[in-house]
């Protein structure tokens, strides 16, 4: 028989894990690609957006907020707004993915669909993106 987490060792559980590895540091992206995330993804697996304003952001830990209830532990992260700038036209928005570094190694951490793609007009846009991680009972 497995154990059950309670509520809130499921809330410390998933506090630890989003403040991160010692000597890595957790940030935000922009994908361009149309493909859902599966477990088995590594870094490599999506495409990070190459529009100017759609590099990478970092995420302190701090700033996580989190509710639990019913065997699951979700953390949200305060709106993260991308500023576009012009580029040649032609690229879209799919999703986001939360990546580690220690400034040699990049580790995919999850990510996530956007509701609605996003297409980037070629004088550039703004795209708001809201992190959210859940953590399930398992």
């Amino acid at each position: 028989m497995a154990a059950t987490f309670a509520n809130e060792g499921l809330l410390v559980a998933c506090q630890q894990l989003l403040s991160v590895a010692p000597g890595f540091y957790p940030y935000l992206v922009p994908v361009e690609d149309n493909l859902p995330f599966q477990a088995t993804d590594v870094w490599t697996t999506h495409t990070q957006t190459t529009i100017p304003g759609g590099g990478q952001v970092s995420l302190a830990p701090a700033n996580w907020t989190f509710s639990v209830g019913g065997g699951d532990c979700q953390a949200t992260y305060p709106t993260v707004t991308f500023n576009f700038g012009a580029y040649a036209g032609g690229k879209t928005i799919y999703g986001w993915m939360v990546g580690l570094s220690n400034g040699t190694v990049e580790r995919l951490y999850f990510g996530d669909q956007l509701a609605t793609p996003f297409a980037v007009p070629s004088a550039g846009g703004s795209l708001q993106i809201v992190p959210v991680y859940h953590h399930k009972q398992c």
